[in-house]
């Protein structure tokens, strides 16, 4: 067995060679959109710097009352959501244990 191309291999290494390269172009110019991409993604922030934006935008909302009430239900639904993932955590594991 040779390990030397056939003479009629070479038009296909030359369009399989052809086909790599434009892939591999591809696939830089993919590399540096998602690395624009990930340079325009603010960075981490704190919690901090999280509360005073959202009050700072709360501050300039026009619809603050609505704002408001979502917030307020929200803190009143919390414990009963809690309760229910707890009772279904209990639930579940007493049926595992069945």
């Amino acid at each position: 067995m040779s390990t030397e191309p056939a003479t009629g291999d070479a038009p296909v290494d030359a369009s399989i060679d052809a086909r790599l390269a434009a892939l591999e172009r591809a696939s830089d110019q993919r590399s540096a959109e998602l690395r624009e991409l990930a340079a325009a993604i603010p960075p981490a922030i704190s919690r901090r710097a999280l509360v005073h934006g959202a009050a700072r935008d709360l501050r300039a909302a026009p619809n603050k009352g609505e704002i408001a009430r979502r917030g307020v239900r929200k803190l009143v639904w919390a414990p009963m959501s809690l309760a229910r993932r707890v009772k279904r955590r209990v639930v579940g594991s007493a049926d595992a244990d069945a």
